[in-house]
């Protein structure tokens, strides 16, 4: 036979009323709800923060511009005209027009491969470009034959940011 003095039967009532609260704070449906969408947010969040453009403007200004030249380039040398332009390349230089872009993009390397002994020089003047709250450059490339003589130009606009 079961024998419970009065303080112990008060304890276990009380501990059968605290289960129960929290059974019912558990299966209510508001809680269950805030707790799924918490867990939905923190993982939109996560996956966002790692895509591939927030890894771009993690980069510098430099390299984000070098890897869209870089693919830009790639891109034209699958045409015929530019591809035999591109391979004939013997000499490239950078130019800034501004000395405070020449600092942001100290580290810039060319995105097209010279060839010893071939007989073009290109010439890449590097210009600040900014339109509304975006930010970018504007790449001319100038290409001379052996005479210093322009045989073929280009432009291109790189959208590398934005100014907040």
């Amino acid at each position: 036979m079961l024998c419970l003095n009065f303080i112990e039967i008060v304890d276990l009532l009380n501990y059968r009323k605290s289960f129960v609260q929290v059974r019912k704070i558990y299966n209510n449906s508001g809680m269950t709800k805030l707790i799924a969408g918490l867990c939905l947010f923190i993982a939109a969040g996560l996956i966002l923060f790692m895509s591939p453009p927030v890894q771009f403007y993690k980069q510098t200004p430099s390299q984000r511009l070098g890897s869209l030249w870089s693919n830009d380039i790639a891109r034209l040398k699958q045409q015929d005209d530019f591809n035999k332009m591109l391979v004939n390349v013997g000499e490239v230089e950078l130019s800034f027009t501004d000395p405070q872009v020449e600092d942001e993009l100290s580290d810039l390397k060319s995105a097209i491969k010279v060839t010893k002994g071939a007989s073009l020089k290109i010439r890449v003047d590097v210009i600040r470009w900014i339109s509304g709250n975006r930010y970018g450059y504007v790449l001319q490339h100038d290409v001379f034959d052996s005479t210093d003589d322009k045989v073929f130009e280009f432009g291109r606009t790189y959208k590398v940011g934005f100014i907040w």
